[in-house]
């Protein structure tokens, strides 16, 4: 029998998969039981965690016959890809259906923001709604014809580029890899990271947190945007400097701003981004739907039936591929 340890309580459906499957067995337990070392862990070998989950190679150590690592979702930013390498722990992410989620909730950032809808509720709740034409102040714009700028063109990344053309906006992107196949199919353009934030108006940033993108989005690169422009981060707070952005906030230089992600989660209640009226956040809520919350967990148990069944790694969702030159699976 192969024991399963899940840090949060995974969707029914996968609950009930794996009561009727007799090859498993499952557990829940909080994250600070298991950091405080309160759990026994030495009979577990598949680890489930949410990718807010910190697993580090103090965390991962603790497991003496971990093999498994399923990430219920797409980001593995805060996983030791290369201890749980070196220990031969194939570590398996679900990106799919999160970035389904993740790009509707930035597109809804993006009207909130260019429909005014934040400031409009505030506005009628609070009695303020005058006869007539609305205020200056809630006189808001359209998608189309705007200029849109990707950040990343993975799967979120090409999730928004859908769902954004439907607007009639104009798409770019930029990649670290120019993606010339995904350009034909989506009918989008490349541009260079600082001509895409010299010239779009609405950018979207969806881009995987790295050592190489952390804080790719510095204080040069929001110093040189487009005046009056949109900026939407839906990907990790390390990816973007909040410091620059707060400083072109003061200056007036920006249109609006939409955050899903921070530095610090949650945010703190005095940080300078909750004064400004053209700022909308949201409490890292993006990936979280009723939509992406069954299907990740059903593709969760399809990992598992695939790994223990049939013997087989489904690679599509394997994130450190070269451990297989190190592990036989059978």
């Amino acid at each position: 029998m192969k024991k399963i340890l899940f840090l949060f309580r995974p969707n029914n459906a996968l609950l009930e998969k794996l009561d009727e499957d007799t090859l498993f067995e499952h557990s829940i337990q909080k994250y600070q039981d298991i950091v405080s070392g309160q759990v026994a862990l030495d009979s577990y070998e598949i680890l489930v965690a949410a990718p807010f989950h910190r697993l580090d190679r103090k965390i991962i150590s603790l497991f003496s016959n971990l093999k498994v690592i399923i990430l219920h979702g797409s980001g593995y930013d805060k996983v030791d890809i290369n201890y749980a390498s070196s220990k031969g722990i194939l570590v398996f992410n679900i990106p799919d259906y999160i970035a389904v989620t993740v790009a509707e909730h930035a597109i809804a950032l993006i009207l909130s923001l260019t429909r005014k809808i934040v400031l409009g509720d505030e506005i009628t709740k609070r009695g303020r709604w005058s006869r007539g034409p609305p205020n200056r102040e809630l006189v808001g714009t359209v998608i189309r014809g705007k200029r849109v700028g990707i950040v990343g063109l993975g799967r979120i990344g090409s999730e928004v580029a859908k769902l954004i053309s439907t607007f009639g906006a104009e798409v770019f992107y930029w990649n670290r890899r120019r993606k010339p196949e995904v350009e034909h199919a989506l009918n989008i353009s490349y541009l260079d990271l600082q001509k895409l934030f010299k010239e779009c108006d609405i950018i979207v940033i969806t881009i995987a947190l790295t050592r190489e993108t952390e804080n790719l989005i510095n204080k040069s690169l929001i110093d040189s945007i487009k005046e009056g422009s949109i900026l939407i981060n839906v990907s990790r707070g390390g990816v973007l400097d909040e410091s620059a952005l707060v400083e072109a906030l003061e200056k007036g230089k920006l249109g609006g701003v939409g955050l899903d992600v921070f530095k610090e989660e949650p945010l703190p209640t005095n940080h300078p981004l909750t004064k400004f009226k053209n700022v909308v956040l949201t409490p890292h809520i993006g990936g979280f739907s009723d939509y992406s919350l069954y299907n990740t967990s059903l593709e969760v148990y399809r990992i598992l039936y695939k790994l223990f069944h049939e013997k087989t790694i489904p690679i599509e969702n394997l994130v450190n591929k070269d451990v297989l030159e190190n592990v036989k699976w059978e």
